[in-house]
């Protein structure tokens, strides 16, 4: 079982990227793959990859 993959990134760069702001437990899905907003910081959101995307 593989262990989810957690990352913290500031939020100006995730809200321009997806044009939105985001709440906590919403997610989210890009190329490589889907995320989950696990906490939500000052100027910071946490965030659980919960379904990596498969490269073939």
């Amino acid at each position: 079982m593989n262990q989810n993959q957690v990352q913290t990134v500031p939020q100006f760069l995730l809200e321009k990227k997806l044009g939105k702001k985001l709440g906590k437990d919403e997610t989210f899905t890009t190329k490589t793959g889907t995320w989950k907003v696990i906490e939500i910081g000052v100027e910071t959101y946490t965030l659980e990859l919960v379904y990596a995307a498969t490269t073939s």
